[in-house]
């Protein structure tokens, strides 16, 4: 069994040399799919043995976007909003692919489908009374794989990934992505928000300031091919986190003197996941962190 890729990779084959198209059909498993390479006519999937991709020749991705944005002022300039509807569209996106089933023990780049990306933004000022300014903004999204990447056969055919498996009996799945599925760090909701009160106080200027921030869950990497060890996904699903700081300053002229702190709760999120190195590393968000900040404006007021 052979299968032609529409994509053009150069590669290099392993130091084991592939067997011949029909020696493949008759000595290897028939299911069993990753990806190799003929020097003359392009890249081909065999059933057989795997490779070791080193440069590439991929298409260009191609990004277009359309946006209807607001600015508003209200009650005399104490109220600002502003605000954006949009979408975003990614043809020929360019992703990691990685998977022992059908891509081969090396981790590679091919170009995926096109993403569709649909979102609305916003972000807020109010002048609440004297000294007190509270601002806030938040982004909710929603990203889709509208159309997967195109691998056929060598006769033309599109290959139907739902129908082949692999020798352990793992059913495949386009390497592309999959119809529906989403991009990798797109979190649907983002937001936050700071409040900040200034005084005067015995001649100084003086400030307290407070603020949170939010994100929903998001995938890590959106490979769904490679399972870990216990054979569980290693598109890992980062949890949604909240964090919070504040600061308290003072300040006159061109000085100012702050005592700032971030993550006071000390939340350990997950901003990323990966298996590269055959385990789950997580890099997670700064500890709580305490700290004073001195600054001056040589420029005065």
């Amino acid at each position: 069994m052979v299968l032609r890729a529409t994509q053009r990779l150069a590669v290099s084959l392993c130091p084991t040399v592939l067997p011949s198209d029909r020696a493949a059909h008759r000595l290897l498993h028939p299911q069993r799919i990753t990806q190799s390479a003929d020097r003359s006519t392009g890249p081909v999937l065999h059933a057989g043995r795997c490779i070791r991709t080193c440069t590439r020749d991929l298409q260009q991705p191609e990004r277009t976007a359309a946006e209807l944005g607001w600015k508003t002022l209200w009650l005399n300039h104490r109220i600002q909003w502003d605000g954006a509807i949009y979408q975003e569209n990614w043809d020929n996106a360019q992703i990691g692919a990685y998977g022992t089933g059908l891509i081969g023990a090396a981790a590679t780049t091919i170009n995926g489908g096109s993403y569709r990306v649909r979102g609305v933004e916003t972000s807020g000022v109010a002048r609440a009374t004297t000294g007190l300014t509270i601002e806030g903004g938040a982004a909710w999204n929603h990203s889709e794989l509208v159309k997967e990447a195109t691998f056929v056969w060598a006769d033309g055919t599109p290959i139907n990934f739902g129908t082949l498996q692999t020798s352990t009996g793992q059913t495949l799945s386009n390497p592309g992505g999959t119809l529906g599925s989403p991009l990798a760090g797109a979190p649907p909701f983002q937001g936050n928000l700071r409040a900040r009160y200034e005084f005067a106080l015995r001649g100084y200027d003086t400030f307290v300031q407070i603020g949170a921030a939010h994100q929903s869950h998001s995938l890590a990497p959106t490979n769904y091919l490679t399972p870990d060890l216990q054979g569980n996904s290693t598109a890992y699903d980062l949890p949604a986190f909240t964090s919070y700081d504040g600061a308290l300053g003072v300040g006159k002229e061109g000085w100012l003197v702050q005592v700032y702190g971030e993550n006071l709760t000390d939340t350990r999120a997950q901003l990323y996941a990966n298996y590269a190195q055959f385990y789950k590393a997580v890099t997670v968000s700064r500890p709580r962190t305490i700290g004073l900040r001195y600054s001056y404006k040589f420029s005065g007021k």
